[in-house]
């Protein structure tokens, strides 16, 4: 039986979710280290109001990191072991300590111009330019890669890139 489990990392806007659709339809599970966090936060957390919050300080950023990217981290652990073909789909792959999990880290990379282009429907600038800031920069990012994806075109151009 094959098993595989691929990190799915890149900075905001990259395309990271589009990757993770097209591995789930090549039979992938998809973890997504996001809505781990959101589970983890509960329902009565104002998540907006905390992003805002934290975004705009970097030492209550690192405070809720510390309290909760070990909690991601023990909850994707305990997903992968029953599962043999997995794609973690986690801008923070890295600073999670998920890269030891993978078998293969995929980095999903778009210009900057472009992620602000696809992120203004969500977020305003403000928080785009907080959130760009406080994630890795290119070089950290395809430091870690075994797979770069460069996502510059179309959907179509980008599926046409992603070979397991």
């Amino acid at each position: 039986m094959l098993h595989m489990i691929i990190g799915v990392t890149g900075p905001i806007g990259s395309g990271k979710d589009e990757v993770c659709q097209v591995l789930k339809k090549r039979g992938f599970h998809i973890i997504d280290a996001d809505k781990i966090g959101h589970q983890i936060l509960g329902k009565g957390i104002n998540r907006k109001k905390l992003g805002d919050e934290v975004f705009a300080d970097k030492k209550k950023l690192r405070a809720l990191n510390r309290i909760i990217h070990p909690k991601i981290k023990q909850e994707i652990s305990k997903k992968i072991k029953t599962l043999s073909l997995a794609a973690i789909n986690a801008a923070l792959l890295k600073e999670i300590g998920l890269i030891k999990l993978c078998d293969e880290v995929w980095v999903v990379m778009a210009p900057r111009r472009e992620r602000i282009r696809r992120l203004l429907g969500r977020y305003d600038r403000k928080k785009i330019n907080a959130i760009m800031k406080n994630q890795m920069g290119e070089r950290g990012y395809l430091q870690i890669a075994d797979k770069t994806i460069w996502n510059k075109g179309n959907l179509d151009e980008l599926r046409s890139r992603i070979k397991v």
